[in-house]
C-alpha cells in the first residue's frame, strides 16, 4: 500500500467500515481507497503479478463480518477476502513486481553479523546482504574475469568469526574470506576445488571445516597449514562418512559432526579419533536416521539433532535418543533448521512449513503458506537467529523471519454446524415426500430411521473464514464410539450397518490457530428395529417353542418306556450266551499267548540282523563320514570308511592316536573344534565348520553336527556324528559374497556420479545466462559490438565445453550397458598415427607439433582404429593442453609379444597424492584450474586399452611432465 495525498478514482461503487474505524472505498477500475481516522489515504490496487493482492480493480461490494474479515465483491474476479489479522511472516523474495534486488530465490545459508547486515548464500546467485537500515541487496557473484570475486555462485555457508570477518564455503570453489576494506573476496587455504559445506571456529582459535565428499579438514589460519580427515568406514576410530552437513563443539573441545549418510561423528583431539552415533533398525533409542542435517545446543545446553526422520533429543548420561517426528505432531518428518526463542521454545524448519516445540510440554504449533511462509522446502542449515531475537529460515523460494512474541493467532471460536445429511451417499432434501428431515438438517436434533437405511453420512462446517482450510474437527457418535475420532480437515462422517438403536452424533471444531470449540452441535439418531427385533415377537416365539418342544419331550419319554422293556429281556437271554463264550475264550487264549511269544522271538532276531545289514551297507557307501560313542564307556564302536577318504589316513592311526583327526586342521580352528569335542562328550549336541589343510593340499571345508540318543529316562545311550565335505558350498558363498560387494560399489559410484555430474552440467549452463544476460544490456548500447562478440564467444567456447561433457558421459554410458562395439582387424598403426596428426594436430597457432619415434620392426596389429583414435587423441590432446612451450613426443616400440605406444609432455606434471585417483570419473588434478576438461577423457581411455585386453600406466613428476604408456598385446 502507498500513501496519496487523495482518492485514487472518483467513481465511487461500495462504503464499509473497519475494526480499527477506517472507512474502506470501493472504486470503479481504481481499487480500494482506505480513509484513516487522521484524514489520510492509503489503498490496495490490482497488480497483475501480485498473487497475494486484488484480483479485479472495480469493487462493487464490501463487508465486514463479525471476526472482523474483509469481504469484496469485484466486477470480474469473484470474491475476495482480507483477514483481520495480518500474514504472521515475512517473505523475501525475487520476483518482478519485489524491488530487493535479491539474486536468487534459492538460498542455502544465512547469517546476521555483528554489525547487523544480513548475508545470505544463494545456490546459483553468489551472496546478497542486505545493509542494516536499507531494502536493497547487494550482491557478490562469481566473475571469472574480475580479481577479489567470490570463487563459486552457489554458496553453502557464510560464517563470522570472534574477529568479526566473514568466511564462505563454496560448491566447488573452496573457502574465501571477505575483505570489508575493498569489499573483495580473497581465497584461503588452496582448497579449491573442494565444496565446503560448513565452517566451525573451535574455542582453540582452530578452523574446522566440512566438505562434500573429502571429509573434514583443520586448517590454521596462521600458518596455513592443513590436516585432513579422509573416511574410512570399515577402520575402527576413523570418520565413517565423507559428506559433513553440520559442525559443532562441546564443552570439551570434542568436534561433532552431522553426515548426509553416516550418523553423527564425534571427533575427540585429545585421542585423535573418532566415535560415531549412528541408527540401528531394532532399538527404538539410536539415532533415529544416518541423514542428519543440523546440530543445535539449547540455551540450557542440550544437544538437539534434526534428521531426515524426525528431531533427536540426545541423553548425554545414557548416550541414547528421543525422536519426535511427524506421528508426534511435527509439520514433516525432515528436519533441516533448529532456532530457539527467548522462551526456549524450538522453531523447526521441514519440508513441508514451520514447527514450533515447546520441549517442557511437547506442544506443538504448524505453519504452513496460508501463514506467509514460503510454499517450497526449507534448506539444510539455513537458518539464523539475529542479536534482537528476530528468526530467519531459507528455502527453495526464498527467506522467511518473523519475532516470535510478534505472531498473531486467531483467537475467535467457530461456530459449528451439520451442513448435510445423506443416505446411500445421496443428500436427503426436506421436501421429499418421504423425507426423514422436516427442517434442515443445521436446524434438525432429531432423526428417526428405519433398520434398512444403513449407510449414512453427515458433513459439517466450522464457520471461521480464516485460512479454512486449517480448520480441524473431531466427531463422536455416542452409543457406537469409544472416543473421539480425530477427522483433521476431512469434514463427513460416515456409518454403516448401525444396530437398531439410540445414538447421538457430536461433533467439534477448531479454528486455524488450534482454538477448540469444545461444545459443538449434536443430533439425536433413532434406528427403528425390524419386527422380528421387536419385545413382543420375541415374547410370542419363545413360547411357541417351549410348547413344541414339551410335545416332543413326552413322545420321547413314553417311546423310551417301552424300549426299556424290550431291552431289559434281551440283556437277561444275552448274559446267558456270554457266560458260555467267556470260558472258551480263555482256554483259546492261553494256547494263542504261547504260540505268540515264540513267533515274536524268532521274528525280532531276524530284524536285527537285517536292519544292521541295511545300516553297514548305507553307512559304508556315503560320502559323509558317520561315527558311534558308546555312553558308559566312553569309547568309538564304529565309524564308516568315509573317514579314510575325507581325512586321508588309515583306520589302524586312528586306534593307536584317537587325535591324530586334529593334525590337518588349520590352527585357528582348532579351539572350537576341542569345544565341540569337549560337549559332545558331555552329552550336548552341537554343530561346526571348520577346515582342513594337508601338505600340499587345497584348503577344505568340513560341517560336523553332532547327536545325542537317550532312553525314556534320559540317559545317554550313544553319542553320534556326521561330517560332511562342504567346501565347495562355501566357495560358492565366496563367490557370491565378493558379487555383492561390488555391486554395493558400483551403486556407490553410481549415487556419485548422478551428483557430480548434476552440478558439472549447471556450471556452464549459468555461464551460458550470464553471458546472455549482459548480451541483452549491450545491445542497446551503440558501442557494445566488441562486447557483444567476446560474449558470445564465451558462450561458443561453454557450448563447446559442454558438448564434449555429454559426449563423455553418453560414451561411459554406452561402456557400463556393454553397447561399445570392438571390431579388431589388422592395422598399419604407423600409417593410422600420421593419418591422426595431419588431420588433429597439424598447422597450430603456437608452431607446436608431435614428434613420432618408430622403435622395433614395424607389422601390421589387431586393433579398432576407431577405439584407439580416440585413445591417442585424447593423450596427445592432454599432452598439448598441459605443457605450454615444448612439442609431445609419441613413441612407438614394436617387441616380439606387445606394442609399447607412449605420450610424453614436459609440462606441468600431476601431483603424486593424486595420481592414484587420476582414473576416477570427473577427477581433475588441484593444479589444473582454469584449464577447461571435463574429467571424464582417461576413464574412457583406459577402458577402451582394456577391451584390446591391453593396460595403460602413467608416469609423472610436477613441473617436470607425464608420460602415458599403452601396452597392447600382439598375436
Amino acid at each position: 500500500m502507498g500513501l496519496p495525498a487523495q482518492l485514487s478514482h472518483n467513481d465511487i461503487k461500495a462504503l464499509a467500515e473497519d475494526n480499527d474505524h477506517n472507512l474502506w472505498i470501493g472504486t470503479q477500475n481504481g481499487g480500494i481507497n482506505l480513509l484513516h481516522p487522521d484524514g489520510t489515504f492509503s489503498y490496495y490496487a490490482y497488480q497483475v503479478d501480485n498473487n497475494r493482492g486484488l484480483n479485479s480493480g472495480s469493487i462493487y461490494s464490501i463487508y465486514r463480518d463479525r471476526t472482523g474479515t474483509m469481504w469484496v465483491g469485484t466486477y470480474s474476479g469473484g470474491v475476495n477476502k482480507l483477514d483481520s489479522a495480518p500474514l504472521k511472516f515475512n517473505l523475501y523474495q525475487r520476483t518482478r513486481i519485489n524491488t530487493n534486488k535479491l539474486s536468487n530465490n534459492n538460498i542455502l545459508a544465512v547469517r546476521e553479523d555483528q554489525r547487523g547486515d544480513l548475508w545470505l548464500g544463494t545456490d546459483g546467485g553468489g551472496i546478497n546482504v542486505l545493509k542494516k537500515g536499507q531494502s536493497v541487496f547487494t550482491v557478490y557473484q562469481d566473475t571469472s574475469r574480475f580479481a577479489g570475486s567470490i570463487s563459486s555462485n552457489f554458496v553453502l555457508t557464510i560464517y563470522e568469526d570472534r574477529a568479526r570477518r566473514i568466511w564462505t564455503g563454496n560448491y566447488k570453489g573452496g573457502l574465501t574470506l571477505f575483505n570489508r576494506a575493498k569489499g573483495t573476496f580473497e581465497p584461503k587455504g588452496n582448497f579449491s576445488p573442494l565444496s565446503i559445506s560448513a565452517i566451525l571456529e573451535a574455542k582453540n582459535g582452530s578452523m574446522w571445516l566440512g566438505t562434500f565428499e573429502e571429509g573434514l579438514i583443520q586448517y590454521n589460519q596462521t600458518t596455513g597449514k592443513t590436516t585432513r580427515y579422509l573416511p574410512n568406514a570399515t577402520q575402527a576410530g576413523k570418520l565413517d562418512y565423507s559428506t559433513i552437513t553440520s559442525l559443532w563443539e562441546d564443552r570439551r573441545g570434542n568436534i561433532w559432526l552431522g553426515t548426509d549418510g553416516g550418523g553423527v561423528n564425534v571427533f575427540h583431539p585429545a585421542a585423535n579419533k573418532f566415535t560415531q552415533f549412528i541408527h540401528k533398525d531394532h532399538n527404538l533409542q539410536s539415532l533415529s536416521s544416518n541423514q542428519v542435517n543440523i546440530l543445535f545446543e539449547s540455551s540450557t545446553g542440550q544437544l538437539w539433532i534434526g534428521t531426515n526422520a524426525g528431531l533427536n533429543r540426545y541423553d548425554a548420561r545414557t548416550q541414547t535418543f528421543i525422536a519426535y517426528r511427524q506421528q508426534d505432531g511435527l509439520a514433516n518428518d525432515v528436519i533441516q533448521g533448529i532456532l530457539e526463542d527467548k522462551h526456549g521454545v524450538l522453531w523447526l524448519s521441514t519440508n513441508k512449513g514451520l514447527s514450533s516445540f515447546n520441549p517442557k510440554t511437547h506442544s506443538i504449533h504448524n505453519f504452513d503458506s496460508n501463514d506467509g511462509l514460503q510454499e517450497s522446502s526449507f534448506n539444510r542449515m539455513a537458518c539464523y537467529k539475529s542479536q534482537n531475537g528476530q528468526l530467519f529460515f531459507g528455502g527453495l523460494d526464498g527467506l522467511n523471519s518473523f519475532y516470535p512474541d510478534s505472531l498473531h493467532y486467531n483467537s475467535f471460536i467457530p461456530p459449528v454446524y451439520i451442513t448435510d445429511f445423506q443416505l446411500f451417499n445421496q443428500s436427503v432434501n426436506m421436501h421429499d415426500p418421504q423425507s426423514v428431515l422436516s427442517k434442515p438438517i443445521s436446524e434438525t436434533r432429531d432423526i428417526t430411521l428405519s433398520y434398512h437405511q444403513s449407510v449414512l453420512s453427515f458433513a459439517f462446517a466450522a464457520l471461521n473464514y480464516m485460512v479454512s482450510a486449517n480448520n480441524q474437527y473431531a466427531y463422536k457418535l455416542e452409543g457406537f464410539d469409544q472416543d473421539w475420532i480425530q477427522a483433521g480437515t476431512k469434514r463427513t462422517a460416515t456409518y454403516t450397518n448401525l444396530d437398531p438403536g439410540d445414538y447421538v452424533f457430536r461433533v467439534k471444531a477448531s479454528n486455524n490457530d488450534g482454538v477448540w470449540n469444545q461444545t459443538g452441535t449434536f443430533v439425536n439418531l433413532h434406528i427403528i428395529p425390524p419386527i422380528w427385533q421387536t419385545g413382543w415377537f420375541k415374547s410370542l416365539a419363545l413360547l411357541l417353542m417351549l410348547g413344541s418342544l414339551y410335545t416332543v419331550f413326552r413322545l420321547w419319554v413314553s417311546r423310551i418306556k417301552a424300549q426299556k422293556v424290550s431291552l431289559q429281556n434281551q440283556v437277561r437271554a444275552r448274559s446267558i450266551e456270554i457266560l458260555q463264550q467267556k470260558q472258551e475264550l480263555h482256554e483259546q487264549a492261553f494256547h494263542m499267548q504261547l504260540l505268540k511269544a515264540k513267533v515274536e522271538q524268532q521274528t525280532a532276531q531276524q530284524q536285527l540282523q537285517e536292519s544292521e545289514q541295511r545300516f553297514r551297507e548305507i553307512a559304508e557307501n556315503v560320502d559323509e563320514v558317520f561315527w558311534i560313542h558308546s555312553a558308559e564307556p566312553f569309547r568309538l564302536l564304529y565309524i564308516n570308511p568315509a573317514f579314510e577318504r575325507v581325512w586321508n589316513t588309515r583306520f589302524e592311526r586312528l586306534r593307536e592316536h584317537p587325535f591324530s583327526f586334529m593334525d590337518t586342521i588349520l590352527m585357528e580352528d582348532q579351539p572350537a573344534v576341542w569345544n565341540l569335542i569337549d560337549r559332545y562328550k558331555a552329552g550336548e549336541a552341537g554343530q561346526l565348520y571348520f577346515r582342513l589343510q594337508e601338505a600340499d593340499g587345497p584348503l577344505r571345508w568340513l560341517y560336523v553336527r553332532t547327536f545325542i540318543i537317550r532312553d525314556e529316562s534320559g540317559k545317554v545311550l550313544r553319542h553320534i556324528g556326521i561330517a560332511n565335505d562342504v567346501t565347495s558350498q562355501k566357495e560358492k558363498e565366496l563367490v557370491l559374497q565378493q558379487s555383492l560387494q561390488r555391486e554395493q560399489e558400483l551403486n556407490q559410484l553410481k549415487s556419485q556420479f548422478v551428483s557430480t555430474a548434476s552440478h558439472e552440467f549447471r556450471t556452464p549452463l549459468t555461464t551460458i545466462q550470464s553471458s546472455v544476460d549482459l548480451i541483452k544490456l549491450y545491445l542497446d548500447v551503440p558501442t557494445g559490438k566488441a562486447s557483444i562478440q567476446k560474449h558470445v564467444a564465451v558462450i561458443e567456447k561453454e557450448i563447446d565445453q559442454f558438448s564434449r561433457l555429454l559426449t563423455d558421459i553418453l560414451t561411459i554410458g554406452q561402456i557400463d550397458a556393454g553397447k561399445i562395439i570392438y571390431a579388431p582387424r589388422s592395422e598399419d598403426i604407423i600409417a593410422l598415427c600420421e593419418n591422426l596428426i595431419e588431420t588433429h594436430f597439424s598447422g597450430r597457432a603456437d608452431q607446436r607439433s608431435v614428434q613420432m619415434l618408430i622403435e622395433g620392426t614395424p607389422r601390421p596389429v589387431e586393433l579398432d582404429a576407431k577405439l584407439m583414435s580416440h585413445v591417442l587423441i585424447n593423450l596427445l590432446s592432454n599432452a598439448f593442453k598441459f605443457s605450454v612451450d615444448t612439442s609431445p613426443t609419441l613413441r612407438i616400440h614394436f617387441t616380439a609379444n606387445s606394442l609399447v605406444l607412449k605420450v610424453i609432455d614436459t609440462g606441468m606434471g600431476i601431483p603424486a597424492n593424486e595420481q592414484s585417483s587420476l582414473f576416477q570419473a570427473f577427477f581433475r588434478a588441484s593444479n589444473t584450474e582454469g584449464i577447461q576438461g571435463t574429467g571424464l577423457g582417461l576413464v574412457i581411455v583406459r577402458q577402451f586399452v582394456e577391451r584390446h585386453g591391453g593396460f595403460l600406466e602413467v608416469e609423472s613428476q610436477e613441473r617436470k611432465g607425464t608420460t602415458f604408456t599403452v601396452t597392447l598385446p600382439i598375436a
